[in-house]
């Protein structure tokens, strides 16, 4: 394996070669869609040439070789020698992307010795063969058992001492049209026994050792590596069927890697880092003037100083003084009065002047440095073309994948935690949404599919939406979902909207399909999207019509780190509501705020609107400050309206204060889990200032009233209902044992009979409550509660694991899960169990 020894190299040499890697990849697909159009050629060329030229200098001499028959290919398509059969343009996709494996070995942290994940001579071979009119049946095979050895080269290699594959291994005859024999024979391994010193033409920092011929690394050492600005990474050689020899990737048609898609390095034009020059020298102007104002300071106190003892001798000057004394006592106090109170104007003017200047350009920083971090969405949408191809073929469906807006920029961070969901949608669409060709002209439809990914800005918003002409979304087959899962009732069902109906497919676990395949039907999917819109401000809308095809939308912010934020006053803290989730702000007379089943609640466009204190949701300490009583019914409250979807929550606060752009930090992982706040924020005056989270305070509300609240009656604050407990349970024995003890604790019960089966109920409810068994099927306890920490709204929901497992490694991956306690069964007793519930929930 040839691994680049020096670190600056390496990282030149993987960013690069993944450019041009993926300039190679998209202008084959542009070429495939359209074999008319050969203005592309130059560019692949070139880019191909100079990924040679960067491999043969680093000494990565196997990508050198296999990128020079590319280009060969290439050049052979251009003068069209050849044509772009399906089975050649497969064959070069595949060579692409053992070139990018090959990249990703050299690039990395592994000894030299390691054997590699890729036989080159069969990559070559086989394009050899594609590019030569062979058949696929034909071909070399990627097989990973060791080939046979034959003896040392013949005469034609000109006395190359290395070691060749058997020649009924190598495609006959080669076709005069290719390289010079040599390029295999410069990719087979040389003999242990006759190690050759490295010609001086290699760089010392590279190391050129290569695997005997057919070696094979186990597929759990394959290396692996964070994601980049450079392309997917590649995807198995062989057929789907045979897993053995696939190279380390995010494969296509495989679900996303659970390793988190980074990008390592941001491209910068040189007058952004101009401006940022100049800015700063403007910054060191100011710090010098400010140097000057001190000085300045520092003689305002000497004037001060001189007053002051003026004064004092002025005290003791005594009637028997002269009056000439007196008089050069009061010119001397005057002029000092007037020396400081031209100063102290002065010093005030030079100050006002620089502190709006450094206004000025601490903004133009902060706009400048943010524009930095803003990269166009097409960084992300350029994984999908290839994506969309062999999914497309595996299906045995044609679709013509249309990309727009892709120059909409958003920063960095939203950019890389876009890739996933997109990638959720995409597979989504093509495996549900998408009919077969043969379908689609029974409809009436072309045969051909589109698929069309379109990004756009809206303000402070970007929004992205996957839009297919498929058969879009089949509303009873929802409702009979939802009714099989016990979501909801028929009945309820049948009064919502379409635009409700098909909401319900973001929910976890839920799936039309009643049988997974490959690509989806396991209802992960689309659940993992709306949690992403989540954590990204944002939002997901579903649209569809039957036969005409579904749009998916997401909204998010286009960036996470600076925010418009609405700051309040509740119980003498100052608290930060993102901008985006605040609906609008008004007084409300207490007088108007009414309880409903219980609960406080006012009206709104003539909707009643669930109501409390911000301070009682977040329990804070201290009571909220009162008017006097005769003046309770005419003072009203500060109320901050919050929006989330279609839900609405109204939440009174002592004091509107302001709304400032704010720059969130987030919390550290020892505060990662604590509810209700997503970071906080430093103001202008220093204090640090808590950043809320309004989906927590939704879910918060759920289940409970505010306690000790000035704004509602004695009846408002009562619980109308028991807790709720929602037991996990797949033994029916225990199950009815623990149902037991818990409703006669006075619990409101309801159960599971397994992981799946408890995110389907959890819901349909709101629970106080999990209690839960490990070991189940289809989704044990562990994947349960990992599942419900995934979801902003359970954060602070309360799970107890009860198991048979005992040992410190269990209990510990308990806690890892996001479990509140663990219970052993051995140990299992009643008070146990109900003293732990009276710990974490409310009690009955």
């Amino acid at each position: 394996m040839a691994i680049i020894d020096d670190r600056d190299l390496r990282e030149l040499y993987r960013l690069s070669s993944g450019e041009h890697l993926q300039t190679l990849e998209t202008g084959l697909l542009r070429f495939e869609q359209n074999p008319s159009d050969r203005d592309d050629f130059a560019e692949l060329l070139r880019a191909a040439h100079t990924l040679k030229g960067d491999s043969r200098m680093l000494g990565v001499n196997h990508v050198e070789k296999l990128v020079h028959q590319v280009e060969h290919v290439l050049k052979q398509l251009q003068s069209q020698e050849i044509s772009l059969t399906p089975l050649l343009a497969e064959t070069l996709y595949n060579t692409l992307d053992a070139v990018k494996q090959l990249v990703q070995e050299a690039t990395e942290d592994l000894p030299s010795e390691l054997p590699s994940a890729i036989d080159p001579v069969r990559v070559l071979a086989r394009l050899m063969q594609a590019s030569s009119g062979v058949a696929e049946s034909e071909l070399m095979p990627l097989e990973p058992s060791p080939l046979p050895i034959a003896q040392t080269a013949p005469a034609s290699l000109e006395g190359n001492s290395e070691l060749i594959p058997d020649p009924q291994l190598i495609p006959e005859p080669i076709p005069e049209s290719i390289p010079d024999p040599q390029l295999i024979s410069d990719l087979i391994p040389e003999q242990p026994s006759e190690p050759e010193v490295t010609p001086s033409t290699t760089p010392p920092a590279v190391s050129n050792s290569v695997p005997a011929l057919g070696a094979d690394r186990p597929a759990s050492s394959v290396p692996t590596s964070p994601a980049t600005t450079s392309p997917p990474p590649a995807r198995s050689l062989d057929r789907p069927t045979s897993p053995v020899h696939s190279i380390h990737s995010v494969n296509p048609i495989t679900p996303p890697s659970a390793e988190p898609y980074h990008i390592d390095t941001i491209r910068v034009a040189t007058r952004h880092l101009d401006g940022l020059v100049d800015r700063v020298g403007e910054l060191a102007a100011i710090e010098r003037r400010l140097s000057h104002q001190s000085a300045l300071l520092d003689g305002l106190v000497r004037l001060w100083e001189e007053l002051r003892l003026l004064d004092r001798g002025q005290q003791r000057i005594s009637d028997h003084t002269l009056a000439t004394d007196r008089r050069r006592s009061d010119q001397q106090r005057h002029q000092l009065h007037e020396e400081f109170q031209q100063a102290l104007y002065g010093l005030r003017e030079r100050v006002q002047n620089a502190n709006h200047r450094l206004e000025a350009i601490t903004d133009d920083l902060k706009d400048r440095t943010r524009s930095l971090r803003l990269l166009p969405l097409a960084t992300v949408f350029q994984h999908f073309p290839r994506m969309v191809r062999d999914l497309a073929q595996q299906q045995g469906k044609a679709i013509t994948l249309v990309v727009e807006g892709g120059e909409t920029t958003a920063d960095k961070q939203v950019i890389e935690a876009l890739r996933d969901p997109l990638l959720h949608l995409v597979r989504n669409a093509i495996d549900h949404g998408i009919e077969s060709a043969a379908e689609r002209q029974a409809a009436g439809k072309p045969a051909c599919a589109t698929l069309r990914l379109r990004g756009a800005q809206q303000g402070d918003r970007v929004l992205i939406s996957l839009s297919d002409d498929g058969r879009g979304l089949d509303r009873q087959a929802i409702i009979a979902t939802a009714v099989r899962q016990q979501l909801y009732s028929a009945e309820e069902l049948a009064h919502w909207q379409d635009e409700q109906i098909f909401e319900l497919i973001l929910l976890p676990g839920f799936s039309t399909r009643l049988e997974a395949t490959e690509l989806s039907g396991r209802g992960v999917g689309l659940d993992a999207v709306r949690v992403c819109a989540e954590r990204l401000k944002g939002r997901v809308i579903v649209q569809s019509k039957p036969g005409q095809g579904c749009t998916i939308t997401l909204t998010v912010g286009t960036t996470l780190a600076a925010t418009q934020a609405l700051l309040v006053m509740t119980r003498d803290r100052t608290l930060a509501i993102p901008l985006e989730y605040v609906h609008e702000t008004r007084l409300v007379p207490v007088s108007q705020i009414t309880a409903l089943e219980g609960r406080p609640v006012i009206l709104l466009e003539g909707e009643p609107v669930s109501a409390t204190d911000l301070g009682d949701l977040l329990e804070l300490p201290g009571l909220p400050p009162g008017p006097a009583p005769d003046r309770v019914d005419v003072i009203p409250h500060a109320c901050v309206v919050l929006v989330m979807g279609r839900d609405r929550l109204a939440v009174f606060v002592d004091r509107l204060i302001d709304v400032q752009e704010i720059m969130l930090k987030p919390q550290s992982k020892l505060l990662v889990r604590v509810r209700n706040v997503s970071g906080v924020t430093i103001l202008g005056n220093g204090d640090v200032c808590p950043v809320l989270h309004p989906p927590d305070l939704f879910a918060t509300l759920g289940g409970r009233t505010s306690r000790n609240s000035s704004l509602s009656t004695a009846d408002s604050l009562s619980m109308a209902r028991p807790p709720a407990i929602l037991l996990v349970e797949d033994s029916i024995a225990t199950r009815t044992q623990e149902k037991r003890i818990l409703e006669t604790a006075g619990y409101d019960v309801v159960t599971a009979t397994d992981g799946m089966d408890a995110l389907h109920k959890l819901r349909s409810r709101t629970f106080d409550a999990i209690v839960s068994d490990i070991q189940m099927p289809r989704l044990d306890g562990l994947g349960l509660t990992a599942r419900i920490r995934q979801m902003p709204e359970y954060d602070d929901l309360p799970i107890v694991l009860v198991s048979s497992l005992n040992s410190d490694a269990d209990k510990r991956r308990g806690a890892e899960a996001g479990a509140n306690a663990y219970l052993t069964k051995d140990a299992f007793n009643q008070a146990a169990l109900l003293g732990i519930l009276r710990e974490l929930a409310r009690s009955p």
